[in-house]
């Protein structure tokens, strides 16, 4: 069997820097939050809160998976001559695609931003619903009759008024599906 590729893509190594910079980025999270509560002593009354040095072993483990990762690619592109013009010019691709989807995103925050700060008559909504838009009658949810047969309790100010509880006819409903689930 040959280990020669017999097409132009490059596919990768498995890599443990995925999981360090993993590791690293949460560590170095950790290490900001202990770092920012100096006064909170919960840690397990360990001293770590108000000291840097866990925000620095995580900041360092980042630093260290880049200049794996990065060392990697460049073994992989110049001395192993795995990159090859089709790899080359997918790379380019996927960067010019990242690139334009940033730049994109930016522009539709900023033009969102930018609009609402200078026409912030036009896209307040002013009342809900609008106009033309008939509201919903929706039933106060004390009144639906289906979770009473759950357990909930039912505030005695929210009783239907002008109605016995005993004689509710979601209350009736409820009995009858709670009885039927054998429950």
């Amino acid at each position: 069997m040959s280990s020669e590729a017999k097409h132009d893509y490059h596919l990768v190594d498995p890599s443990p820097w995925p999981v360090v910079g993993s590791a690293g980025a949460f560590v170095m999270l950790a290490g900001a939050v202990f770092w920012m509560n100096k006064d909170y002593a919960g840690f397990f009354h360990l001293p770590v809160n108000g000291q840097p040095w866990i925000f620095l072993i995580g900041l360092f483990l980042v630093l260290y998976t880049m200049a794996g990762w990065w060392r990697d690619v460049v073994k992989e592109s110049v001395v192993l001559g795995n990159h090859t013009p089709v790899v080359k010019l997918h790379l380019r691709y996927g960067m010019l695609l990242f690139i334009s989807s940033e730049v994109m995103f930016f522009v539709a925050w900023f033009w969102a931003y930018f609009n609402s700060a200078i026409f912030f008559g036009d896209v307040s909504i002013g009342s809900w619903p609008p106009a033309g838009i008939p509201a919903a009658q929706h039933p106060d949810p004390a009144d639906v009759g289906h979770h009473r047969h759950l357990g909930a309790p039912r505030h005695p100010d929210r009783r239907p008024q002008g109605r016995d509880p005993g004689s509710d006819p979601d209350r009736a409903l409820g009995r009858q599906l709670h009885l039927r689930a054998g429950l």
